[in-house]
């Protein structure tokens, strides 16, 4: 087996990292969605039915919002 050169293992960590943060995006809007009493699937269907991406826009807010003031919270 050859040993990955210095740029293969840069590649590797970033693609580790992106991974990581991918799936930190993820449960932190499923918290979102479990925090507004809607199941996710409803949520995925309407931004997937609407055509005028207006309640992509209208969620993306609120998860801003959600973001901005919940996560991270110290208890």
């Amino acid at each position: 087996m050859v040993s990955p050169n210095a740029n293969q293992r840069f590649l590797i960590i970033i693609n580790k990292s992106a991974t990581q943060t991918y799936r930190v995006g993820i449960t932190a809007f499923k918290a979102f969605v479990n925090s507004e009493h809607v199941a996710f699937d409803f949520v995925k269907q309407c931004i997937e039915q609407d055509a005028t991406d207006k309640c992509l826009g209208f969620v993306l807010d609120k998860f801003g919002i959600y973001i901005a003031f919940n996560e991270g919270k110290k208890d």
